[in-house]
């Protein structure tokens, strides 16, 4: 099943999530496995749970007292992007898609510093969102191709977050890594 392969891919980069100096904003599905991991592993994870009608609850693997409550999303969206250092993105539904794609309209607009951005499964975000066409259209500029990244393993991911950062040290923000 597709979800099972991406949370895979999600327990494998939670075992770098073990490290002292980085934490975990909790998201969508596959991040159960990279909570679950980084619980087991001792490391830290704070989640931003949002009130649904159905379909979310509170992460049984990140401790209550890490867990913060919301009822609207611009409120979670403003504390999850205050703190991250990137943005990491498996396949996903509506929620997924509201949230990449403000994090890049502000990345794009200035209004956050510019940070990487993870797409994890190219063929799933290729077929779900045509960036190309956006440019194209000349709904976006040519140069806002690049602020997407698609891995295809945790390994790369992380070494695309490191690349990044070593060729942005302008843009980093000061304390932990959150991811």
């Amino acid at each position: 099943r597709f979800l099972d392969s991406m949370s895979a891919y999600a327990r494998q980069f939670a075992e770098q999530l073990e490290k002292p100096e980085i934490d975990q904003l909790a998201g969508l599905p596959p991040t159960v496995a990279i909570e679950q991991r980084v619980s087991q592993g001792g490391g830290k994870s704070v989640g931003l749970n949002i009130s649904l009608p159905f379909e979310q609850r509170p992460n049984p693997y990140i401790p209550e007292n890490l867990t913060f409550h919301f009822h609207y999303f611009s409120i979670r969206k403003m504390h999850f992007l205050k703190r991250a250092k990137a943005l990491c993105c498996f396949p996903g539904g509506y929620g997924t898609m509201d949230e990449l794609f403000e994090c890049l309209t502000l990345i794009q607009t200035k209004k956050i510093p510019l940070m990487p951005v993870v797409l994890f499964g190219r063929e799933f975000w290729e077929k779900t969102v045509n960036w190309q066409n956006f440019a194209d259209m000349e709904l976006i500029c040519p140069e806002d191709l690049k602020l997407v990244h698609y891995c295809e393993t945790a390994q790369e991911a992380w070494d695309y977050i490191r690349e990044f950062w070593a060729a942005h040290p302008e843009a980093q923000r000061h304390g932990k890594h959150h991811v």
